[in-house]
This record gives C-alpha cells, structure tokens and sequence, in this order.
C-alpha cells in the first residue's frame, strides 16, 4: 500500500524554505527531516539529478554490464568517489571538490 503524502499548511511551507534560504541548512537535511524528495523541494535540481543519472549510466552501468548487485554496487562506489575527487566542477572553478 503506499504511504500517504503529508499535506503542508500555508505556514509550514514557508518555514521550511526560510529554514534553508535564511539559516542555511542544507536540502538534504530538510528533505531527510520532512522524508521530501530532492525533486519536491527544489524542482529545478530534477535536470541535475536526471543529468547526473545519465551520466552515470552511460559512463559506469551500460559499458560495463555487471552481473550481481554487489557488482554494480562496486561500479557505483567507484564512479560517486571519481565524481567526488577527480572530476573538474564548473561551479566551483573547475577544481576538483576534495582540492576545494
């Protein structure tokens, strides 16, 4: 059965956006608190998160087929910690996150 999606009033939706615009607590640990998607709270990171999935699909899933989920679970560590160290970030000024 799914699990029913909690309304929000008028009043709580505000205070959870000024939580994060104005004392700067991360998304994620306002959409962990409220059990919100990424996608819910700011629609327009659903690009991102596609863009990202993409990314990973055709990069680490499809060129290398694994064949258990430990496998693939293997192939996603690796890519996530690439992607964490190695790559260059447009946002940050081309450097990578860890030399940040």
């Amino acid at each position: 059965m799914a699990k029913k999606r909690k309304q929000y009033t008028g009043e709580e939706k505000p205070a959870i956006l000024r939580r994060h615009h104005l004392e700067g607590v991360p998304v994620s640990d306002i959409c962990d608190e409220h059990e919100l998607q990424a996608t819910v709270f700011c629609p327009q990171s659903t690009g991102k998160i596609e863009r990202r999935h993409r990314s990973f699909k055709s990069e680490c899933i499809r060129p290398t087929t694994p064949l258990s989920l430990q496998a693939a679970q293997r192939l996603a560590r690796k890519s996530v910690a690439v992607h964490n160290t190695e790559l260059l970030h447009n946002a940050i000024g081309y450097i990578g996150p860890r030399a940040s």
